[in-house]
């Protein structure tokens, strides 16, 4: 996971460590966005049991959220589903680790609770 040119938290980096697992839970990812200059936010697009989500990094609160999409009075908007809410101070690389495979456990959590509804 971790070699020299190791970008933390970067959703590229998260999709190809975790693309197998998430295969074998049913999703297909559709887009991946990475914004560095918005403190490291993201979203990574996906579907799964015929709807389509994403997951959200908010890099400045340091929240990951879940949304689905949904269509209301002809208009697509994206419904919270879970937020998972994270330490904000990261100092060292060991913290980034941390926080990254706690990302990554998070986002599990949530897939898995996506399967069972």
């Amino acid at each position: 996971m971790i070699n020299g040119d190791y970008e933390y938290n970067n959703p590229f980096n998260i999709v190809e460590e975790i693309r197998s697992e998430l295969k074998n839970r049913g999703v297909e990812i559709k887009k991946t966005q990475y914004n560095k200059s918005t403190f490291g936010s993201w979203i990574i697009k996906f579907s799964m049991v015929g709807s389509e989500y994403q997951f959200i990094w908010d890099g400045k609160n340091s929240w990951l959220i879940l949304n689905v999409r949904v269509i209301k009075r002809g208009q697509e908007e994206w419904d919270d589903l879970e937020i998972f809410k994270h330490n904000q101070t990261v100092r060292t690389k060991k913290a980034e680790i941390e926080r990254e495979r706690q990302i990554i456990k998070n986002m599990f959590v949530a897939l898995d609770k996506l399967k069972q509804d």
